[in-house]
């Protein structure tokens, strides 16, 4: 389903656990940002072609951030049925939701490998 928002207007808010659908982003440009403790951190912004909200499609879980429009944007909006049905007809769009996700993972495996690296470091240096 196509849906369209003007600028400011936010199409999903961070922690929101009832919608669990997923967007591609047809035309316009959106902020994504994350509270974290008491900061508001700017994550970036999605333009046409990018897809958000696999996460919470797929694992039912709560939404990690929350996207705002920057300018008149348009989405498409699917539920899991309708993404299931979508991919059919459109398999790049599964694609960019695997590419999401092995990017997600990778960053993960960083953040990861530099908390071990300070474990490590700070064992050294206390001899703990």
């Amino acid at each position: 389903m196509r849906k369209y928002f003007n600028k400011d207007e936010i199409i999903i808010r961070q922690g929101d656990r009832e919608n669990r659908n997923l967007y591609l982003v047809i035309e316009g440009k959106l902020k994504v940002k994350r509270v974290s403790g008491n900061s508001l951190i700017d994550c970036g912004h999605l333009l046409a072609g990018d897809v958000f909200g696999e996460m919470s499609l797929i694992l039912g879980v709560e939404r990690g951030a929350t996207i705002v429009a920057e300018e008149k944007t348009t989405l498409e909006q699917l539920n899991r049925e309708e993404f299931l049905a979508y991919i059919q007809d459109h398999p790049h769009l599964a694609w960019q939701v695997l590419k999401n996700l092995a990017i997600r993972t990778q960053k993960l495996d960083e953040i990861q490998g530099q908390i071990f690296q300070s474990k490590v470091i700070l064992s050294l240096l206390t001899g703990k």
